[in-house]
């Protein structure tokens, strides 16, 4: 993550980057929100105000 998103932009990069790898599995909103906390919880992220950030280990 080059710069700071919304949650919601984040998860349609996310998706267009899966559409073109052929061999990509699905991913569902809700592993992705799980995703999500998990790298909040390592403080690989950090949200504030609707916007994800780099966290300390970003």
């Amino acid at each position: 993550m080059k710069e700071p998103r919304s949650v919601s932009e984040l998860w349609e990069c996310v998706r267009e980057i899966r559409r073109r790898q052929p061999t990509s599995s699905p991913l569902s909103f809700d592993w992705f929100v799980l995703a999500l906390s998990l790298l909040h919880a390592i403080s690989a992220i950090e949200y504030s105000k609707g916007i994800v950030r780099q966290g300390r280990l970003g």
